[in-house]
């Protein structure tokens, strides 16, 4: 990247490392070249994150063929001790473990000297945050449509004892053909009898949090993860917030008080069964929290619907797959 001097010449955009951008992704940098050997062609800096960039690439094969992909690129040298050890290995162990028609698509992982590219699917589509701001709350049924498709993907990762531990709107992004892709697993983590059940690391976004991780009491992360998803539910429904984050005692209250309600004229029009789902989402007590196996008891989102969907388009769950059926029977998510 340039800047214009006050002189009109133009500079480098230098790193705090006194490193240029264009340095590392030159044509002529060893970085770039050990990418080209694997077929990857970097592109434009799409987005940025507090340890890492986002930019478009291609990927070319050996027959020519070529395919648009997101490349999300990290600089361990610009990283914190705690994320190099803690939160990275973290990611990089799911980003190996997971598959599922609604989740981002890893295409593979590669290291060159202090960087880590992690390339992906790119999702046209933008994410689900910045569609809600273009376009307004959505009519119920595209919402449901969506919303099951989430819910098929989070049971999916907690059947597989891993938790986000970071949704919200910006981390789910939209494909090409209009389905929704949970991404972003920076903060996720493995549960379970020999990581432990409980978290204590306060993770994500406080508009987003659950009102137990806000108050820094030991968590259970996959509950937690469900109060995210009774957030992106409403937002889906109101194209608004639910609770004003700004004050986080406050916020913390009007969690306890369920003190949030939908626009007026949403309410009207929302099914019951829709704004039950939100309430039964948005309990504040954990441990009275309704789980994600029993939400299609609550007659909004249709199970069946969703698996004929993927067996349609031709996308089967992995874990049908290594059962042996071929993806038809057994598989849960």
């Amino acid at each position: 990247m340039s800047t214009k001097t006050d002189n009109g010449a133009t500079s480098k955009k230098t790193e705090p490392n006194g490193e240029s951008e264009l340095s590392v992704f030159g044509s002529k940098s060893s970085i770039t070249r050990a990418l080209n050997l694997h077929g990857y062609h970097m592109g434009i800096k799409i987005g940025k994150g507090s340890f890492s960039s986002v930019r478009l690439a291609k990927h070319i094969s050996k027959n020519q063929n070529v395919q648009t992909l997101a490349c999300k690129v990290i600089d361990v040298r610009k990283c914190t001790e705690e994320f190099i050890k803690k939160f990275f290995p973290r990611e990089l162990s799911v980003l190996m473990k997971i598959r599922h028609p609604h989740i981002i698509k890893i295409h593979s992982i590669l290291k060159r000297e202090r960087m880590v590219f992690i390339f992906m699917d790119y999702a046209e589509g933008g994410d689900l945050l910045k569609h809600i701001n273009k376009n307004g709350l959505m009519k119920e049924p595209q919402a449901k449509r969506w919303f099951a498709q989430l819910v098929s993907a989070l049971r999916y990762l907690h059947s597989i004892d891993i938790a986000h531990r970071d949704l919200k709107c910006e981390n789910i992004l939209i494909s090409k053909k209009g389905s929704l892709l949970l991404a972003d697993f920076g903060f996720a983590r493995i549960c379970g009898e020999e990581n432990g059940t409980f978290s204590n690391t306060y993770c994500g976004s406080a508009a987003y949090a659950a009102p137990e991780v806000i108050l820094g009491m030991p968590y259970n992360p996959m509950r937690a993860d469900v109060w995210s998803l009774g957030i992106i539910l409403f937002v889906m429904l109101n194209a608004a917030m639910p609770f004003d984050d700004r004050n986080l005692k406050k916020l913390v209250e009007d969690h306890r008080n369920r003190n949030y309600g939908f626009d007026e004229l949403v309410d009207k029009q929302l099914t019951l069964a829709a704004k039950h789902t939100v309430f039964e989402l948005l309990n504040p007590e954990p441990t009275e929290r309704i789980e994600l196996d029993q939400l299609t008891k609550l007659g909004w989102i249709d199970e069946n619907s969703a698996k004929e969907k993927k067996r349609r388009l031709g996308e089967l769950c992995v874990r049908g797959s290594r059962s042996g059926s071929g993806g038809k029977t057994g598989c849960k998510c």
